[in-house]
């Protein structure tokens, strides 16, 4: 994370934060060995959580968090939707789809840091892991021929 928005709150300093500075190509500031000191020790902090693999590839440390965190399941992606702020609502035939109007309010209400993004446990991995596993109907429609795509098709490699 390099550029800070969202995430900027003026009456503490963030953990998620102090330790993406790390990897930012910024100055490190003093005080900022902090947070690793705090990971080390395993001491809880608010927006930020470090897990261990024991044996698991990132995608299932990743999909075990989303699970104990926001009770993601495996559902065509609707708990996913909503563990970043959308509503789900049934639909005309009894299916039930997400609304993504209030998603902007809460869609930096998690997110997924890695040091690295091309290798097999960064982030380009990570986002494509979500997308196939929560997103795939999402996906399906964007490649889908121009006659029948309801929604635009993928920009760039990712």
């Amino acid at each position: 994370m390099t550029v800070l928005r969202r995430q900027r709150e003026l009456d503490r300093v963030r953990d998620d934060l102090m330790l993406a500075r790390w990897f930012s190509g910024d100055e490190i500031v003093e005080g900022a060995d902090e947070v690793w000191e705090r990971l080390c020790v395993g001491e809880p902090m608010d927006t930020l959580r470090a897990v261990a693999w024991k044996g698991r590839t990132v995608t299932q440390v990743l999909d075990d968090v989303l699970r104990e965190e926001f009770g993601v399941e495996e559902d065509g992606g609707l708990s996913f939707a909503r563990s970043y702020g959308a509503t789900t609502e049934p639909g005309a035939k009894g299916v039930t789809y997400p609304k993504f109007f209030a998603a902007a309010e809460k869609c930096e209400e998690w997110q997924a840091l890695s040091p690295v993004r091309g290798r097999m446990h960064g982030t380009a991995e990570l986002n494509r892991h979500l997308k196939q596993r929560h997103r795939r109907a999402a996906l399906d429609q964007a490649l889908a021929p121009s006659k029948w795509r309801k929604v635009p098709p993928p920009l760039g490699s990712e």
